[in-house]
């Protein structure tokens, strides 16, 4: 499931990006990422489908340092600016980066076989990082649809 959700996030994320950033350069660096990175992840299955039923780190960095980009671009272009989903962009961009840190983090200890020790810690992290997006989001909520006078 691990890879469905991988791609479908990075799907999802990039097509809302695309309506975001501004020039056209960054749209089509987007459009480009987002066609090449799901062929290149179904040819790595085709041709060995044995990666599909492992955990793959490879294909978590992969559709989640171009959304980190993505928003990096969003943040900038609107520097000084009033900007639309700018609480939602900050969670997401906190969310994805400490993210993927952690499963980075994770794949270090794993070589060292430290991973049980820490395990835990390592996933009430997430879950705590998870909290942390969704207050963002529901904040941004909050702004959009109930204090429309307020918004940043």
């Amino acid at each position: 499931m691990q890879h469905f959700y991988e791609l479908f996030q990075f799907v999802i994320l990039s097509y809302f990006f695309s309506l975001l950033l501004k020039t056209r350069a960054q749209l089509f660096t987007v459009y480009i990422i987002l066609i090449v990175l799901p062929i290149f992840l179904l040819a790595r299955y085709l041709i060995d489908p044995n990666l599909f039923f492992e955990y793959n780190l490879l294909e978590t960095y992969l559709t989640t340092m171009p959304l980190i980009v993505y928003s990096s671009m969003h943040l900038y272009n609107n520097l000084g600016e009033k900007s639309d989903f700018y609480y939602g962009n900050l969670g997401l961009l906190f969310y994805l980066f400490t993210s993927t840190f952690i499963f980075l983090f994770y794949r270090l200890l794993s070589v060292f076989d430290l991973e049980e020790k820490i395990n835990d810690l390592m996933v009430n992290l997430n879950i705590t990082l998870q909290y942390i997006k969704f207050a963002f989001f529901f904040y941004q909520w909050k702004l959009i649809y109930f204090n429309k006078d307020e918004r940043n």
